[in-house]
């Protein structure tokens, strides 16, 4: 065998298994709707945010959370347990706080 087809097979067998290595690490995909039940169980398995109002929604693995808590702490606390799970590829946390709320109301009743 001459040293370009060795060099061919080499590169040829190298490539093959890359391919191989890559499918073994990567993670099968998870339906939106059982994301979205994994995101609810986390949630609700958290002894503080559990008593929160937060609803959860999923498309294409982005996981949105909307709903009011006490803190502002608890919105990014909300965040990142979310954004651990696997699957999840990007949080959307539009969740308000009831502090910032109450000082947006002032606000509004002060005229400013």
């Amino acid at each position: 065998m001459n040293r370009f087809a060795r060099s061919l097979w080499l590169a040829l067998g190298l490539g093959l298994a890359s391919l191989a290595v890559s499918a073994a690490d990567a993670q099968p995909a998870v339906s939106d709707e059982e994301l979205n039940r994994q995101v609810e169980a986390a949630l609700a398995a958290d002894p503080v945010l559990s008593k929160q109002k937060i609803k959860v929604s999923t498309k294409k693995a982005e996981v949105s959370l909307t709903g009011v808590v006490k803190e502002q702490d608890m919105m990014v606390a909300a965040g990142h347990l979310v954004e651990k799970i696997p699957g999840v590829k990007y949080v959307l946390n539009e969740i308000d706080n009831e502090d910032y709320l109450r000082e947006q109301a002032a606000k509004q009743v002060a005229g400013k």
